[in-house]
């Protein structure tokens, strides 16, 4: 199932040139091992402690997915790898999956011109502060485990990043996808100018206890764009509305009265696109 790499050789992390608007797991089932060079960058990697190959597909919680070969970091202990770029490079994405299925698992993001800045694209069971990644953070085993989409941004260029950790119980599964080469920041918004990149909740349970109490919407996306929700029972009846600027709906109607368990339904329409879904009130 999985294959240990020599120490000090290349390994087999999987790399995609994509632009921020296609930025999505999926894409990273198209990947290619270094060593190798695409649109003309050249790419090798080297690494150290507990790095193996993972030689299936895998999706974790929230659809993120890594692809045959992918990198399997913190298995039996602590990991360093690092990624060179043959020209500088900016605003690296990782994709990670398969974390803190039963303990959360770090990851620690450096560059050779200095420490980045990660921005949480779109996650599940992760937090980032600073150029810290955990993730798993009491992922629900049937989840199969935290992941998401993390990109890497420096004040300047830079031609490698190395990522370390002390490794966890399981282990994690990481891709790279790496956006357009350019020294210009990525903006998170192009990613979700695509309704289809934004996941909403479908369940919530707003008994007070801080966990899932509110239809949470991504503050990236809030920062971006303005939106408006309307919110239905199953017999089509209104019993929230809302916009960016009104409080989120936390299971009271528009009478200030508490909603009973049940299914309910939504529309959301933002940047001149509507997602419906439906969602589910205990």
């Amino acid at each position: 199932m999985f294959e240990k790499m020599a120490a000090n050789s290349f390994f087999a992390v999987t790399i995609v040139l994509a632009s921020v608007t296609q930025l999505s797991a999926q894409l990273c089932e198209t990947s290619v091992v270094p060593p190798a060079t695409v649109n003309g960058i050249e790419m090798t990697s080297t690494f150290d402690g507990s790095v193996f190959t993972f030689a299936n597909a895998y999706t974790s919680c929230g659809s993120y997915s890594t692809p045959v070969n992918s990198v399997w970091l913190g298995l039996s202990g602590d990991f360093s790898y690092t990624v060179n770029f043959s020209q500088p490079v900016n605003n690296v994405s990782f994709v990670i999956n398969a974390s803190g299925q039963l303990i959360d698992e770090i990851f620690i993001f450096t560059t050779n011109t200095g420490i980045p800045v990660l921005t949480d694209v779109s996650s599940c069971y992760s937090s980032v502060s600073g150029n810290v990644l955990t993730s798993g953070l009491d992922a629900d085993p049937a989840s199969l485990g935290g992941g998401g989409i993390f990109t890497v941004t420096n004040s300047s260029d830079y031609t490698s990043i190395t990522v370390s950790g002390p490794g966890g119980s399981a282990g994690s599964l990481m891709a790279i996808c790496a956006n357009v080469v350019s020294s210009e920041p990525v903006s998170p918004c192009k990613f979700y100018s695509d309704l289809e990149h934004l996941e909403l909740p479908n369940v919530i349970t707003p008994d007070g206890d801080g966990i899932n109490d509110e239809f949470a919407i991504n503050p990236i996306y809030t920062e971006c764009y303005d939106y408006e929700i309307n919110i239905f029972n199953r017999w089509g009846n209104e019993v929230f509305q809302g916009t960016d600027g009104t409080a989120l709906f936390k299971g009271i109607d528009l009478n200030g009265e508490r909603l009973s368990q049940g299914v309910y339904f939504y529309s959301f329409k933002s940047n001149d696109q509507e997602k419906i879904g439906y969602f589910s009130v205990f």
